[in-house]
């Protein structure tokens, strides 16, 4: 018996070892589709690579140093990884380039444990570039080059139209999934530390490309990743991160300076990964697009960047530099160099303009547009500072025009002139309700702490003698709701020969909300200047934000901490303004006298907004004007109005829409309520006729107050007294509601009620009836209340002590035990 559960023991045993181990053993199969090979010397590197006819994955055993470029050939698919081990690939001095991948070839770098970038250093203190354009002075690449891994830095390069890492050509591109490219300097122009050209293109997913200067002694035209135009080069991010670079562009260069070939456009796409705390001295801290160039943002993260000109992003068309204005139409130049800057989401936020006033320094903390296609639709601008205009976003010049959408501009700061917008006499402004801006809640403070000292809390136009510049304001905003414009200080006007043509505030007394002064309404091509303060109610407020998708918010400046223009904003769309016609109408039978005013309300979606009256002088009709289109509201918000009170009963046509004229129409008709009457009566039987009974009416509707006949409610509830052969009577009560009707519980008498609970009928009475009997009182007994004689006393039988019943168990208990111990030796033996 003991063998055979050994034997069963063992065979459980194997079989478990086997079931756990042997299912992955048999499922990993042997690659045989990639060749490994070992290498620890250059020679020995060159000659595996040389030899390679596909794909290989060269290890490396030891420190390489290199004596040539390793050349990558049509067909070749070369992967260099680390053996676990700390390895380096360096040069000997002057060194020509580390890697030439031809077109047709690969190469990805990569680390044996993932993350572990130390694991591969690709170091490029002794290279030397060879005065050959379009050629990398650590890696050139024709082909596909895969950075998946590994860490490649120390080169120094400065040769122009080069770079640290050149991708160059229509079929080259380079992949980079993770590693880290640093501290590596470029020193000339119209390159940098990973430069795009003749048609290449560049996809981020992931890794660094951080600590690198390509402005070490003030050379201009270059950045960390450098895209040009030529051939149609492009680089898309969508992960990872370029971080901490100098330039004299910041993160990222697109497009063309000074030599663009007229056909020829770099194209950005960002929709992830973060370019942050990078430096231009020029323009553009965090992306600059100049001439041939379009960025189109969807996502990512573009933050805490510091430039001259455009902390975050920088366009810019060339149209002045490049003899465009005065020859050429802004519409036709900008087919030749648009630079394009599209928003449709992610987060600009804490970028830096920093410059004193040369070339616009200091203007766009966020965005400075320099060019006539900038379209924000979406994302949030938040958080950033200029030193003298536009925090959040600034316009350079005539004939450059924004175009906002959906657009919540908030909480923004100036300590001069325009907390929300401000405008230079040169600027034009448009905020529109359709698809349009929501202007509010910011602030124009000094920096002393003084408003007296600043103007506009939400809006400036600085006024300007022979001014030709407008402004046109919508009394709505995004959603819909109406908003309040109101003076708010003002600022001094301005001569074009008088060098502040930026405004300074004069002594027009800021807004009070105790004494606010008179609306101001109807602002359309006022060229007067204009300071101003927005009112909004908070429903108006809510919508808006339910509506928006750009939010400028946080940010500052001394002018427009929202938004600063020296040309034109439009935010919205224009001339799509809505009505809402709103008619009365009575049912028959109404006579004239019960015909009273009414107050409609406006309601988009679930809020509530302002009103219109209806009455005799009007001929019971009024719109709601200035309203968005209604295709334009997200789903589910829908325009429509409701009656306030509730006097009458009220019935709503569906809103009808004449898209032609832009308008609207909703009818409501209205009927007397049907109502009835409640009379509770009281009556009193032999006993006192004088006597006050406390009453409580309880009914369904808890709306219910006010006097109705006889009786005052209060949120459904009327309290009263009634004595012998009185009544009460609540007239004119909504019918169809229920009621209750309660007396105080009175232990005298007995009371016998009818119709104390029921509904109110419609055109006729209810009665709730109360008679109260007087209850007769006992005569006392002789006794007085004490025991009778032959009452017994209630005693409850003795038990014996409770010890002695717990013997009595235990003993119980012990023989059960010892006749179960005979038994048990019984049948043992």
């Amino acid at each position: 018996m003991k063998a055979m559960w050994k034997n069963l023991w063992s065979g459980l045993v194997l079989s478990s070892f086997l079931f756990v181990f042997g299912i992955s053993v048999c499922a990993q199969e042997p690659d045989n589709t990639r060749t490994s090979m070992g290498v620890s010397s250059f020679e020995e590197l060159k000659q595996v690579v040389e030899g390679a006819g596909g794909s290989i994955v060269v290890t490396l055993g030891n420190d390489i140093v290199m004596e040539e470029p390793i050349i990558i050939q049509d067909g070749q698919d070369i992967t260099i990884v680390d053996d676990g081990t700390a390895r380096t690939i360096s040069g000997v001095p002057d060194a020509k380039r580390m890697f030439e991948i031809k077109e047709g070839g690969k190469l990805t770098l990569k680390t044996s444990i993932p993350g572990q970038d130390e694991l591969l250093i690709m170091d490029g203190e002794n290279f030397t570039h060879y005065h050959s354009q379009d050629t990398g002075q650590m890696i050139t690449c024709n082909g596909q080059l895969v950075m998946e891994g590994g860490t490649l830095q120390n080169n120094y390069c400065n040769d122009s139209w080069t770079g640290t890492i050149v991708i160059a050509g229509k079929n080259a591109d380079f992949n980079m999934k993770g590693g880290v490219v640093k501290e590596n300097v470029y020193a000339q122009q119209f390159g940098g530390i990973v430069r795009v050209s003749a048609g290449a293109a560049f996809v981020m997913e992931g890794g660094y490309i951080m600590d690198n200067d390509t402005c070490p002694e003030g050379q201009i035209n270059n950045a960390a990743v450098f895209v040009e135009a030529k051939g149609n080069s492009r680089f898309q991010m969508s992960g990872g991160e370029i971080r901490g670079n100098h330039g004299y562009y910041g993160g990222v260069f697109l497009g063309e300076s000074a030599y663009p070939d007229f056909t020829s456009l770099a194209v950005m796409k960002m929709d992830g990964g973060k370019i942050t705390e990078n430096t231009a001295q020029a323009y553009g801290g965090g992306v600059a697009v100049i001439g041939p160039a379009s960025f189109t943002m969807e996502d990512g993260e573009i933050t805490n960047n510091k430039a001259w000109t455009g902390g975050g992003i920088a366009t810019y068309d060339l149209y002045y530099s490049a003899g465009g204005s005065g020859v050429y139409d802004i519409d036709r130049w900008k087919q030749f160099f648009p630079a394009e800057f599209i928003m449709n989401g992610g987060k600009i936020d804490g970028n830096m303009a920093i410059g004193n006033g040369v070339n616009d320094g200091g203007c766009g903390g966020g965005i400075y547009v320099g060019s006539d296609s900038v379209v924000l639709h979406a994302g949030y601008i938040t958080n950033n500072t200029a030193n003298r205009q536009g925090g959040g976003v600034y316009v350079g010049a005539v004939p450059y025009r924004l175009y906002m959408y959906d657009t919540l501009i908030t909480e923004n700061t100036a300590t001069i002139l325009g907390g929300g917008l401000w405008f230079c006499p040169t600027g034009d402004a448009q905020n529109t309700v359709t698809n349009g801006g929501a202007v509010f809640g910011n602030e124009a403070k000094a920096e002393s702490g003084l408003k007296t000292e600043a103007a506009g809390d939400d809006f400036v136009a600085v006024p300007q003698e022979n001014k030709n510049h407008f402004v046109t304001l919508a009394d709505r905003m995004l959603g819909g709701g109406e908003v309040s414009w109101y003076k708010d200080g003002g600022s001094y006007t301005t001569t074009l020969e008088w060098n502040n043509v930026l405004g300074l505030p004069d002594d027009s007394a800021r807004y009070d909300a105790h004494d606010p002064g008179e609306r101001i309404t109807e602002i359309k091509n006022n060229k007067e200047g204009i300071a101003l303060k927005s009112v909004v109610s908070e429903e108006a407020a809510q919508l808006a934000r339910k509506e928006a998708q750009l939010f400028v918010t946080g940010n500052m400046a001394p002018r427009g901490g929202g938004v600063g223009s020296n040309g034109a904003v439009i935010i919205g769309i224009p001339q799509d303004e809505w009505n809402l016609d709103i008619y009365k109408e009575w049912a028959d039978g109404i006579p004239e006298e019960q015909k009273k005013e009414v107050t409609v309300r406006l309601k988009i979606g679930e809020y509530t907004l302002d009103t219109v009256t209806l009455n005799q002088e009007n001929g019971w009709k009024a719109s709601f004007t200035q309203l968005p289109n209604p295709d334009s509201l997200s789903e589910g918000m829908i325009i429509t109005a409701i009656e306030e009170g509730d006097e009458y009963l009220v019935e709503y046509t569906d809103v009808s829409r004449d898209e032609k004229n832009k308008r609207m129409a909703l009818t409501i008709k209205n009927r007397v309520k049907p109502s009835g009457n409640l009379i509770v009566s009281k009556t009193v039987a032999g006993a006192d006729k004088d006597r006050a009974f406390p009453f409580t009416v309880t009914l369904s509707d808890t709306t219910i107050a006010g006097a109705y006949g006889d009786m005052e409610f209060i949120e459904g509830i009327a309290r009263f007294t009634l004595k012998h052969s009185e009544s009460k009577t609540a007239s004119g009560l909504p019918a169809g509601i229920s009621y209750t009707v309660e007396e105080e519980e009175s232990k005298e008498y007995l009371v016998t009620k009818t119709g104390d609970a029921g509904v109110i009928p419609d055109g006729d009475t209810a009665y709730a009836s109360f008679e109260n009997q007087e209850i007769p009182k006992e005569e006392s007994s002789d006794e007085g209340g004490k025991k009778k004689k032959n009452d017994r006393e209630k005693v409850s039988p003795q038990t014996q002590d409770d010890s002695s019943t717990y013997g009595l168990l235990a003993a119980m208990v012990l023989s059960v035990g010892i006749g179960s111990a005979i038994l048990y030796a019984r049948k043992k033996a």
